[in-house]
């Protein structure tokens, strides 16, 4: 068993920005478009292509950058490699709520590889996976005998091990107290984390055990550890029992778990993941072997089954079975360079009633577009078949918008990146011709948003989801107790006090209340929503007295939610949001007068 050298995190990958930034689109799929991201090879392709299987809930959301960044040492070193969103996950056509769902995700797998397949030219695949992603690399290898080498990176053994883990952690994470259903609930769904999965769904999750599986097409597996305690050293032995020859590596010096609370990249552990698979092209070329053959008597899938694969820039999605209409998106880079990544929204036949709206989300915290718990994606395809185009993107450094200094990745909260939501609005306003736009973001999203909103007239509305930071030098805000609050209640007693006595330094505006004011007396329509327990009472006490007159301008609300958390993890908040969301839009489409028309950018 070997070791990998403990090293420290870093959030730049060496070399990666500097290459070509491969092409997104969807691929036809059995249950409607995926989305998927092509990265080429530098210099001559090597024989393999390297698909990569995603992780699901959290852990996709927080490896994401990971996953990029190893994509493109691939690319680096020579190897084609496709990353895809499983049908009703990030990007793809549909929701959790779909007949099917997840069974379909195997079957996404093989079209994702029969594209990578015709694109590169390579004659051998290697899967790469982690977490949930690896359990299904390794179901794939299990039935698709295109799969020759497997890369794992803590997969659990089985699906019914992924269910446990998120369950174990939903219990330590509070959120949904008073134990709010779900408008849309049905019998059987179990919630974990923010993400709903239905009675099918775990019954497929549960059935899922590669593990018992007696045939594998692949020959040669890379398997690292999550932790010095993880389960993984029992599929090292099954696969090894089956004459599958394994590496089985179990990190030193680290947690992988680093990498998701901290979305920093493991440098040593991918640089050990690429050069490993490089090894084994310089074996298999020496020793003349090829392909496995299919072990007799065992059913198989060939990607060669796959026909007419083709990425599209542009694709037809649904938000959901339930939702009728068809939204079409478009990938698209954007900026003065380039390097802003974003899919624009909008539905493929709607009556436009009231003003020529956009919508503009802005990533929420370090998650990339999709938005926590997939909400982004949610909104911008209801938004669009209510007639509202919408760009949902990643801020330099975050998702797959690249840095402008290597320095910048995976930061918030930088004073350049309210250029980047000018520079979308731009986008929005050039494509859809639209009158106005209304900006919305969660935490970090929020505040570029309000950043962004004070300067541009062209913005019209503005929707802050939980801000807990507005000062670019002040700190961040971070959960309430019993005694914060205590305490703020008593500085806003006092704030009080001092000002009916006269001392006005303590009724100086802060920023934030300043800021609003500005914006609701040009006619900016503002909802800002904070959890209880978040961020809510330090917003109410930097408002102060100037709440009133904020709601006394008929453009401001500010309201509470209780029990939903900071990311708004119980699907009954997420509803709400949404509904919140659609209703808030329908007002401004109805008012569009705030900003004045269709007003002059400013810079």
């Amino acid at each position: 068993m070997g070791r990998i050298v403990s090293g420290n995190f870093r959030g730049d990958p060496e070399a990666s920005e500097d290459d070509v930034q491969g092409e997104p689109g969807w691929l036809t799929g059995p249950a409607g478009p995926i989305f998927s991201w092509y990265h080429p090879p530098k210099g001559p392709a090597r024989q393999h292509a390297v698909l990569f299987c995603e992780p699901f809930g959290p852990d996709r959301m927080n490896l994401h950058l990971t996953y990029r960044a190893l994509a493109q040492r691939f690319a680096a070193a020579g190897f084609a490699v496709l990353r895809f969103d499983y049908s009703g996950t990030g990007d793809s056509s549909g929701s959790p709520r779909d007949a099917g769902w997840p069974a379909g995700w195997l079957a996404d797998a093989r079209v994702a590889a029969a594209h990578l397949f015709e694109r590169s030219g390579s004659g051998t695949l290697a899967v790469f996976g982690a977490r949930v992603g690896g359990t299904l690399a390794t179901a794939l290898a299990c039935t698709c005998e295109d799969v020759t080498s497997l890369l794992l990176w803590g997969p659990y053994l089985d699906g019914d091990a992924f269910l446990r883990s998120e369950r174990t952690l939903a219990r330590f994470i509070a959120g949904n107290e008073s134990a709010g259903r779900a408008g849309r609930a049905q019998l059987g769904d179990e919630e974990l984390l923010g993400f709903v999965y239905s009675a099918s769904a775990l019954d497929y999750l549960n059935s899922l055990r590669p593990i018992e599986s007696e045939h594998f097409f692949c020959r040669r597996v890379k398997l690292v550890a999550w932790s010095e305690d993880s389960p993984e050293g029992a599929l090292a032995a099954h696969l090894g029992q089956l004459g599958i020859r394994v590496d089985f590596d179990r990190p030193e010096g680290y947690c992988s778990d680093d990498s998701i609370m901290h979305q920093a990249v493991p440098d040593p552990l991918l640089n050990d993941i690429v050069s490993w698979l490089v090894g084994v092209e310089a074996e298999s070329s020496s020793t003349g072997r090829g392909r496995p053959v299919a072990p007799h008597g065992l059913a198989s899938t060939s990607v060669s089954d796959v026909q007419n694969v083709a990425l599209v820039a542009r694709a037809g999605v649904r938000r959901s079975d339930a939702r009728a209409g068809v939204v079409e998106e478009e990938a698209i880079h954007f900026g003065g360079d380039g390097a802003l990544f974003g899919i624009l929204s909008g539905a493929v036949s709607s009556s436009r009633v009231g003003s020529r709206l956009g919508l503009l989300l802005v990533n929420g915290g370090n998650n990339h577009r999709v938005g926590i718990n997939r909400n982004y994606t949610e909104w911008a395809r209801e938004a669009a078949l209510s007639g509202v185009t919408t760009l949902r993107f990643d801020i330099r450094g975050l998702g797959d918008s690249r840095p402008r200094h290597p320095e910048d990745l995976n930061r918030l909260y930088r004073d350049e990146t309210r250029e980047d939501v000018i520079a979308a609005i731009d986008l929005l306003a050039d494509r859809d011709d639209c009158d106005g736009v209304v900006l919305c973001g969660l935490c970090a999203g929020a505040y570029q948003a309000f950043h962004a909103a004070r300067v541009d007239p062209r913005v019209v509305g503005l929707v802050l989801l939980d801000l807990l930071r507005w000062d670019p030098d002040g700190p961040l805000i971070r959960r309430r107790g019993f005694w914060t609050r205590r305490r703020q209640n008593l500085e806003r007693w006092a704030r009080a006090v001092r000002s009916f006595s006269g001392l006005g330094a303590w009724s100086e505006p802060t920023l934030l209340a300043r800021g609003l004011c500005e914006m609701t007396d040009r006619g900016v329509e503002i909802l800002a929503v904070s959890s209880v327990g978040e961020g809510f009472e330090s917003v109410s006490a930097a408002l102060d007295s100037d709440r009133q007159r904020l709601e006394a301008s008929g453009r401001f609300r500010l309201e509470p939610v209780a029990d939903a958390g900071h990311i708004f993890a119980p699907i009954w908040s997420q509803e709400w949001l949404s509904g919140r969301l659609s209703a808030f839009l329908a007002t401004a489409r109805s008012d569009p007068s705030g900003s004045g028309g269709a007003a002059q950018r400013t810079r």
